[in-house]
């Protein structure tokens, strides 16, 4: 990866996310190290975007934004990679019923942008959990497939009915393939399957070889046997 061009990843939080949705691909991407270092220098650098300087997590885990909404909205080409992290149903669809959401928009934006600037050229939108309730509010996921945690697959399938046709199956991630704009689209199922989502993510962006020491540092290997591609 170019020294002048680094990956880029942002993680949109927000009051009464799940905690290990928001953990578990933060911690993964801050394993991609440089190969042959003994600094451990990260490939990837990840902000936080908040709407408000505090939210609480589910778990009632404060968690402090680094940015916020409003500087992740502007600066959206900026990042090679969107994490959208999920919740409970009943936080998660208080998002998805709100019209002016600027949650919903910045992904609806991110989906539409060009290729990115970082050597690898690709930008990666990735869904944790319920988070693909969002990609489905947010009109993403017509014509598309995708997966959450399983005990919420009824009603995903009942939301996703509102703006088209979706294929919906339980997963441990789901690989639905580049939008038109170029945009890929990852969808994880519950919880600790976000690691396995955002260790496919490394892959993609930083090579096998990157995503497998990754893993081994987590003491997590990615279940990609039950992946969907």
């Amino acid at each position: 990866m170019s020294e002048e061009t680094p990956i880029r990843s942002c993680v949109l939080v927000f009051d009464g996310m799940d905690l290990v949705d928001f953990v578990a691909p933060l911690e993964t991407l801050n394993h991609a190290y440089k190969k042959d270092t003994k600094t451990f220098e990260t490939l990837i650098s990840t902000v936080v975007a908040a709407p408000t300087e505090e939210v609480m997590t589910k778990q009632g885990v404060a968690i402090k934004r680094q940015i916020s909404w409003e500087q992740a909205a502007a600066s959206l080409a900026d990042y090679d990679i969107l994490v959208a992290p999920g919740s409970f149903l009943v936080e998660t669809m208080a998002v998805c019923n709100d019209p002016d959401s600027p949650f919903l928009k910045m992904l609806k934006d991110f989906s539409a942008l060009p290729a990115s600037t970082s050597k690898t050229g690709q930008r990666i939108l990735l869904s944790i959990c319920s988070g693909s309730f969002f990609l489905a509010a947010a009109g993403l996921l017509d014509g598309r497939r995708t997966t959450t945690h399983y005990t919420m697959i009824p009603q995903l399938e009942e939301l996703a009915a509102k703006f088209g046709k979706t294929e919906i199956s339980r997963h441990i991630f789901v690989d639905a393939g580049l939008l038109d704009s170029g945009v890929r689209m990852i969808s994880s199922g519950g919880l600790t399957s976000g690691f396995d989502a955002t260790l496919y993510t490394l892959e993609l962006v930083c090579g096998e070889e990157c995503a497998a020491f990754a893993a081994d540092v987590l003491e997590h290997p990615c279940r990609k046997s039950q992946a969907l591609f």
